[in-house]
């Protein structure tokens, strides 16, 4: 009876105890190794293409307010994202567009832009670097228009596109736009690698904006978050082997 009623609390609160120890150590000065992920490492080089081609470099955080319970943590880890392509383009002096869908997250993209140039040591290429604000509907349908109809040299996005994913990579991959895509929707990732150059997925966003704001607390978290799953699998392997013995699960959780 007490796994019955008291699991997912003791589980809540291992999950609680976890990320405040990962947050403790961060404070400590004890910070976790992050490996860079290939498609963080190949923002450089896309940005590169699009400066030497004299194209722009179009950029989308997502399509869902920072608020949604689901994809909202992807929408904050674009925008972590863009303050570091905003400061590469600012140093190659390239033309920066971002397509915002949210009206939340738009102040936040306007402060990473700026922030983004002044830590490049160009402040006045804030101008170069434009907000398109497309309004609120979960879809990235004008972000893929216009970055086909500007012949942008590079398109990178960071966050769930929802419904709209395939047509805005398909549509890329047709006017031979370099791509690199973050989606957090493991339902949408299966069509990504034959289309795009470099993509990550699931909780991939989160990890690459960990890995370019080297914020020791959220570093850290990242780790915390993997002991999570980790338990999760061992939970459900000793499930499987309990229930290879002959013991249902199902019977010791409703008692």
């Amino acid at each position: 009876m007490f796994i019955q009623h008291w699991f997912s609390f003791v589980f809540t609160l291992f999950a609680f105890g976890i990320t405040y120890y990962m947050m403790y150590r961060a404070k400590q000065g004890k910070l976790t190794y992050l490996r860079e992920l290939p498609a963080v490492r190949a923002i450089p080089d896309a940005i590169r293409r699009a400066t030497e081609m004299g194209r722009p470099v179009y950029y989308a955080p997502g399509s869902h307010p920072l608020t949604h319970g689901t994809y909202g943590g992807a929408t904050m880890a674009g925008l972590t994202i863009l303050r570091y392509v905003s400061r590469l383009c600012a140093e190659q002096q390239t033309r920066l567009v971002c397509h915002v869908t949210e009206q939340d997250a738009l102040p936040i993209a306007n402060e990473a832009i700026r922030m983004g140039c002044i830590s490049a040591g160009h402040p006045e290429e804030e101008k170069r670097q434009t907000i398109e604000f497309t309004g609120t509907g979960n879809n990235l349908l004008p972000f893929s228009a216009a970055q086909v109809r500007d012949q942008a040299g590079a398109s990178i996005v960071f966050g769930d596109s929802g419904a709209t994913t395939m047509i805005v990579i398909s549509s890329a991959a047709y006017a031979n736009i370099f791509q690199i895509y973050g989606n957090t929707e493991d339902s949408n990732c299966c069509w990504l690698p034959p289309m795009v150059d470099y993509f990550v997925m699931c909780d991939g966003p989160q990890a690459a904006a960990a890995y370019v704001g080297q914020e020791p607390e959220i570093m850290n978290t990242v780790l915390g978050f993997d002991i999570q799953k980790l338990t999760i699998m061992g939970i459900i392997i000793l499930g499987l082997i309990l229930q290879a013995l002959g013991i249902s699960i199902n019977t010791l959780l409703m008692g």
